[in-house]
């Protein structure tokens, strides 16, 4: 029968549901549920057993499903475009052309030509005229000549210098303390000059009493060694004894006491003086006969101070006094800032001595260009030793040719100690020491010339043109030889040609060569950024160096260094790299070495040929990436159902599903194209697969995309299709029972899942396993 309590039903349809092309498939079939649900208002087929298959009680084909408890996902379709994430074009890069340098060093050697013309014609002119004082005007020469090999010289090592990256050109400078008074700044008692040596920061902590003293009451005796001295014939004998776990604020004593047969007791006596002031509680030592070992644990001692201490005993026949011993609490450490080495014109070794004094203790080096320091290097653990020992600490950042200053900072749970504050220099590079050398040079050249000028006085003037022509002839000269010195310093690929190129089609990766110059590999690296600069040990730091470091490790080259500095780690992992290239290891990176790209090259086209000269900018080849995207143009209205992070399920032209995931949601909104199928503004939505290895090689092919924008779990579901409208409103599913009779029960409806087919559902008279009638389509 017929539950006649709900009013009659309709198949639901609802206009956000009917935007997939999936759920308009089934809008067919529900509009053929929708007359078949008014018969049975009209005719109640319900009223006999239906057949097990579900086909006999209705006016139109049907089966049954069975309420089932599941996941759902809400998903929006749409279509977009599989391709590749971008092209590349590789070129030579920009510096000094090799056109460029053969039109410098071309009016370089004709300068010089000018040079020995001039000479030689100064020659013969002052052979016509014959010196009024030939010593002096020899010497004045001589001079002019040596003062212009000096400088020439010092602008061939200019020069040098400049190509390999200006290097240091010294060790760094150490001087002594600031201060003549080597003491701690803060004026605390652990500062050691940093000349101290390691012995000199030992403090010793086991103490051996002083002597054995004798007498009732009498506190003071004759000095002992090693031997007891009994006060008398029957007062009790002592030995004070050494002490023992030593700490901030306490301490063991110990000692021996021999009763000689009597009722004896005994303490010890303590305090920062020889006058002691301090007792520990008196206990009983017994009668016996022989020596006892007795001992006491002091505490709420004072940290670093020095203690007195002895062992008394007394007996009905006397008073016993040990020898007077000493012991000190441990205390703050000890530091000594030590000498400072030069790593490069950006960096130094910092060394100092630490003596932890039995307590855990940190340190770290302070430093900076004034008296407030500024910068520290990393805190590092010293450990609780008892003896001094070396740290060191590098520090970087400096800027070439400052005078810093430094100290060592050491902190235990006893307070903090600064060492003495020392001096450094930075070394200076090897082009700011020599630009100096030539200024000088190019001064001391004038005034031989000057001086020479002034001899020749009274000469012809055949002879003063001569040495003015010869005079501009080598200022020219040597102008233009710096111009050639410049030009080899910055040129790219200097006279090479291409040897080697890569075939059309070939998939290039990280360290494989893209092409080669005169028979040397140029390879491929990962980076955003590109090869602007050469690289080299104290260059300055930035993001080139921080992805060389990052494909050298890549590349399996692990000792080199990480972050944005090159270090001498990195400069070694070059070198390796060089070599397993076959190439010079020099450990220097110029510019043209290596292409830099954001990842693995496809080689589209090559637009030069073997044996080509390899000219500044010339653009070698283009690439396309092999990192394929999903590009949405997508409706402007739906994107508040789209977020990045949404996970995505991508139908390929072969009708494979593959997964991805939303990486990029536009913001603005962009008029359709003529060739777009949208009849409004879009946004760019991008979707990243996340296992592209299942993606065969498509580029700009047309793909669907299903995007998840909400999900639930563990919820009674049934086919969308079983789902019918009430007349009064709301949905109702027709149930089956076991005896085959038919009832609605009505329902309320939650998530649709378009790609499984089901619907959220709930209601009181639901439950799983019930079996629920569907159209058979």
């Amino acid at each position: 029968m017929t539950d006649s309590s709900m009013p009659p039903p309709r198949r639901p349809r609802l206009a956000h549901w009917l935007g997939s092309r999936r759920r308009r498939a089934v809008a067919g079939a529900l509009c053929l549920l929708v007359v078949g649900v008014i018969a049975l208002g009209i005719t109640d087929p319900f009223s006999s057993p239906g057949s097990p298959s579900g086909v006999a009680d209705n006016a139109y084909p049907t089966g049954t499903a069975t309420v089932t408890e599941q996941t759902l996902s809400s998903q929006t379709e749409v279509s977009a475009t599989l391709g590749f994430a971008g092209s590349y074009t590789v070129s030579i890069p920009n510096g000094t052309s090799v056109q460029a340098l053969t039109q410098a060093r071309t009016s370089a050697q004709a300068a010089q030509t000018d040079v020995v013309n001039a000479k030689a014609a100064l020659k013969g002119a002052e052979a016509m005229s014959g010196p009024t004082n030939a010593s002096t005007l020899m010497a004045a020469r001589n001079t002019v000549s040596n003062d212009q090999g000096d400088l020439l010289q010092a602008q061939s090592q200019l020069a040098a210098d400049e190509g390999l990256g200006c290097p240091a050109s010294s060790s760094a400078t150490v001087t002594p303390s600031l201060s003549a008074d080597l003491a701690d700044p803060s004026g605390g008692p652990n500062s050691v000059s940093p000349a101290s040596d390691l012995s000199q920061l030992t403090r010793a902590h086991s103490v051996v009493p002083h002597a054995v003293t004798q007498g009732a009451g009498s506190g003071s005796g004759s000095s002992a060694t090693g031997t007891l001295t009994p006060a008398s014939s029957s007062a009790p004998t002592v030995m004070t004894g050494p002490v023992d776990q030593v700490t901030s604020a306490g301490a063991t004593l110990s000692g021996s006491v021999n009763p000689d047969g009597a009722e004896t007791t005994y303490y010890f006596e303590y305090g920062t003086s020889p006058n002691y002031g301090e007792t520990t509680p008196v206990t009983s030592a017994g009668t016996g006969s022989d020596a006892v070992a007795v001992s006491v644990v002091l505490a709420g001692l004072a940290p670093g101070d020095v203690y007195h201490y002895r062992l008394v005993a007394s007996n009905s026949l006397g008073v016993a006094y040990g020898q007077d011993g000493t012991l000190q609490t441990n205390a703050a450490p000890d530091v000594a800032t030590g000498p400072a080495t030069s790593i490069s014109s950006t960096s130094e070794d910092l060394a100092g001595t630490i003596d932890p004094n039995g307590v855990e203790t940190s340190y770290y080096f302070e430093y900076g260009t004034s008296a407030s320091f500024g910068e520290t290097s990393p805190v590092s653990d010293a450990g609780g030793a008892q003896s001094p020992f070396s740290v060191s600490a590098q520090v970087g950042g400096l800027t070439a040719g400052a005078t810093y200053d430094y100290a060592l900072v050491a902190t235990s749970s006893l307070g903090t100690v600064t060492g003495a504050v020392l001096t450094f220099q930075a070394a200076v590079s090897s082009c700011v020491s020599m630009r100096a050398v030539i200024s000088e040079d190019s001064l001391a050249l004038a005034e031989a010339r000057n001086s020479l000028t002034l001899d020749e006085l009274g000469r012809g003037a055949q002879v003063s043109a001569a040495r003015e022509t010869l005079v501009s002839d080598e200022m020219t000269a040597a102008s233009d030889q710096q111009a050639v010195a410049a030009d080899e310093a910055s040129v790219v690929n200097a006279n090479s040609t291409f040897t080697e190129l890569p075939q059309l089609g070939a998939l290039l990766h990280r360290g494989q060569s893209v092409y080669q110059v005169n028979d040397e590999s140029i390879p491929l690296f990962y980076g955003p950024v590109p090869l602007f600069r050469a690289l080299y040990l104290g260059v300055s730091s930035g993001l080139d160096v921080g992805e060389l470091n990052e494909n050298l490790v890549a590349l399996g080259f692990e000792h080199a260094g990480s972050g944005e500095a090159f270090t001498p780690s990195t400069e070694a992992a070059v070198e390796a790299w060089q070599r397993s290239l076959g190439e010079p290891a020099n450990g220097v990176v110029d510019l043209g070495d290596i292409v830099v790209e954001p990842g693995p090259l496809e080689i589209a086209n090559v637009n030069v040929d073997l044996g080509q000269s390899a000219s500044n900018g010339l653009a070698v080849l283009t690439a396309t990436s092999r990192t394929p995207v999903v590009t949405i143009d997508l409706d402007a209205s739906e994107q508040s159902e789209v977020k990045v992070g949404d996970a995505v399920t991508i139908t390929l032209p072969n009708n494979a599903n593959v997964p991805g995931v939303v990486t990029s949601v536009g913001t603005v909104a962009v008029a359709p194209s003529a060739s777009s199928s949208s009849s409004g503004p879009t946004i760019t939505v991008i979707v990243t697969p996340t296992k592209p290895s299942t993606i065969v090689n498509y580029d700009q092919a047309p793909v669907n995309v299903a995007i998840t924008n909400a999900t639930v779990s563990n919820v009674l579901t049934v086919p969308i299709d079983s789902l019918l409208a009430l007349a009064g409103g709301g949905y109702a599913v027709e149930e089956v029972s076991s005896d085959h009779v038919h009832h609605l029960v009505a329902v309320n409806v939650g998530l649709f899942d378009d790609a499984a087919g089901l619907v959220q559902v709930s209601g009181s008279g639901l439950a799983v396993g019930q079996r629920v009638v569907v159209p058979k389509l």
